[in-house]
C-alpha cells in the first residue's frame, strides 16, 4: 500500500474515525493498524515481520542470562539471515529471468531496527521494552515500516503513548510536509524515471551517460525524500516526530558532506553499530580507519541488494571518500602542497560515475565500463530519452526542490501562518493535479 493510492486514503480515512479509541491501549491500537497496513502488501510480509519480532523480544530477555553475548551475536547473526536469505533468493531469481514479488517492503529498514535496539537493550542504552505488544508497535510503526527513516528505540518509542490527533494548528504543517512530497514523487520523480532508466540500460558511454548518472541522484533523491516528507507529515498528524532522513545533500560541498546528509539514519546506523565500535576495539591506525570506512560504504552498497554493482558503488563512494582527504594531508605533510582535493568536483564525478551502475549494474555493463574503446563524447540519439515533454516537465519540477536545497531556511519546514499554509497546500496540489505523472513504485520499496 503506498502513500499515493486509494487504498491508503481509504486507510487514513478509517484511521481518523476510529482513533479516539486508541485511548484504550496506544501501543495495542499502534501495532494492530500498522499489521493491517502492512498485511495490505502480503500474508507472507507479516508472518516474516512478526517471526523476526518475536525472535528478537525473546532473545533480548536472555540478556539477562550470564551468556547474553552469544545471545546479542545469535539475535544478530538470526536478523541478518532473514535480509540476507530473502535478498539472495529475491536477486538470484531476478537474475534468471524468473519473475517473483517484490523483496518483503521494509525488510532493510525494520532489520536494521531491530539490530539496534539489541546492541542498544545489551549495552543497557535502552530498558529492555518488557510487552511484544509494544515492542511491535515500535517496529512496525505504519509511517516509517516499509521505507525508513530507521528510528531508534530511544527516540520513537517514548513518543508513541503520545499517540494520537493533533490540533488544526499542528495538522496543516503535518498536511503541507504530506503534499510537498506526494508532488515530489508524482510530478517529479515520477517523470525523471523512465528516460533515466533507459540512458542507464544503453551501454552507449558519453557525456550524456555520465550526466545521468548526476540525474538519477537527483531523481532518486526526488523519490525517496517525498517518501520521507509524506510519512513525516502522517506521523506528524499524530503527534509523532520522526527523524530528519535528508539535509539538504545535494548542496555540500564535499562527498563527505554529502553522506553525512544523505540517508542520514543510514549512514548515522552504519556509523555508530559497525565502524566506530570497530576502531575502538582495534585502537585503529589511520590505515585501518580508511579501510573500514571504506568496508562500511561497500555494506551499505550491499544493504541495498546482493550485486555487483552494488559492491562497486559502494567502493567507488568509499575509496573517493577517503583517499582524496588523506592525498591532501600526505602533500601538505610530506611537501607543504595545499591542493584542495576534497571538493565538490569530486562529489560530481564521483555520482556521474556510479549513479548509472546502481540502477542498472548488469555484469554486463560492468565490463563494457573497463573497455576505453567504449567511451566517446556522444553517441548517436542518446539524449533522445531526455527530449519529451514529460520528461522535461518533471525536471522544471525540480525547482523547488533545488529552492529547498539551497535556501538557509527552506518553506518545507519553515513555520508560516495558517494562511499561507493553506495557500502553499493549495497551489501544490493544483500542480499535482495539472502534472500528476504515474510511475512506479517508490524505489526503495526494491531495498
Amino acid at each position: 500500500m503506498t502513500f499515493i493510492s486509494t487504498s491508503f486514503f481509504i486507510f487514513i480515512f478509517l484511521l481518523l474515525l476510529i482513533e479516539p479509541f486508541s485511548k484504550f491501549g496506544k501501543h495495542t491500537f499502534i501495532a494492530v493498524i500498522s499489521i493491517i497496513f502492512y498485511s495490505y502488501s502480503g500474508f507472507n510480509l507479516v508472518l516474516l515481520l512478526f517471526t523476526s519480532s518475536l525472535s528478537d523480544h525473546l532473545i533480548s530477555e536472555k540478556f539477562r542470562s550470564k551468556n547474553k553475548l552469544i545471545w546479542l551475536i545469535s539475535g544478530i547473526c538470526l536478523n541478518l539471515g532473514f535480509l540476507i536469505g530473502v535478498k539472495v533468493f529475491y536477486y538470484q531469481n531476478i537474475s534468471t529471468g524468473n519473475p517473483v514479488d517484490i523483496i518483503p517492503l521494509g525488510i532493510s529498514f525494520y532489520t536494521l531496527q531491530s539490530i539496534s535496539y539489541l546492541i542498544d537493550v545489551y549495552k543497557q542504552k535502552v530498558n529492555r521494552i518488557e510487552s511484544f505488544i509494544e515492542y511491535l508497535s515500535y517496529i512496525c510503526f505504519f509511517p516509517q515500516l516499509i521505507s525508513g527513516p530507521i528510528e531508534r528505540c530511544s527516540a520513537l518509542y517514548p513518543q508513541l503513548q503520545k499517540f494520537g490527533l493533533v490540533e488544526i494548528t499542528q495538522a496543516v504543517p503535518a498536511l503541507r510536509l504530506f503534499v510537498i512530497g506526494a508532488y515530489l514523487k508524482v510530478v517529479v520523480a515520477n517523470r525523471l524515471s523512465d528516460p533515466i532508466y533507459k540512458i542507464a540500460e544503453s551501454l552507449q558511454f558519453d557525456a550524456i551517460f555520465f550526466l545521468n548518472g548526476i540525474l538519477f541522484f537527483l531523481f532518486i533523491y526526488a523519490d525517496f525524500f517525498a517518501y520521507t516528507l509524506m510519512a513525516r507529515g502522517i506521523a506528524k498528524l499524530f503527534n509523532i516526530n520522526l527523524g530528519l532522513n535528508f539535509n539538504k545533500p545535494l548542496s555540500k560541498k564535499t562527498l563527505i558532506g554529502f553522506w553525512t546528509n544523505w540517508h542520514m539514519s543510514l549512514t548515522k546506523w552504519m556509523t555508530d553499530y559497525f565502524y566506530i565500535p570497530i576502531m575502538l576495539k582495534l585502537r585503529a591506525t589511520r590505515l585501518q580507519r580508511l579501510i573500514f570506512s571504506i568496508i562500511a560504504m561497500v555494506l551499505i552498497g550491499l544493504w541495498h541488494g546482493i550485486g555487483w554493482n552494488f559492491i562497486v558503488f559502494g567502493l567507488i563512494h568509499g575509496f573517493m571518500m577517503q583517499i582524496f582527504p588523506a592525498l591532501e594531508k600526505y602533500l601538505k605533510r610530506q611537501f607543504n602542497v595545499s591542493i584542495n582535493l576534497n571538493n565538490r568536483l569530486i562529489l560530481i564525478l564521483t555520482l556521474a560515475i556510479s549513479g548509472n551502475i546502481f540502477i542498472h549494474g548488469s555484469t554486463e555493463q560492468l565490463i563494457e565500463l573497463t573497455k576505453i574503446d567504449n567511451y566517446r563524447f556522444l553517441a548517436p540519439n542518446s539524449s533522445d530519452p531526455y527530449l519529451t515533454t514529460s520528461f522535461l516537465i518533471g525536471l522544471a519540477g525540480t525547482i523547488p526542490l533545488l529552492v529547498h536545497e539551497f535556501s538557509r531556511d527552506s518553506f518545507f519546514y519553515k513555520k508560516l501562518s495558517l494562511s499561507t499554509d493553506i495557500l502553499l497546500i493549495s497551489s501544490t496540489l493544483i500542480l499535482i493535479g495539472l502534472f500528476f505523472a504515474d510511475g512506479g513504485d517508490h524505489v526503495y520499496f526494491a531495498f
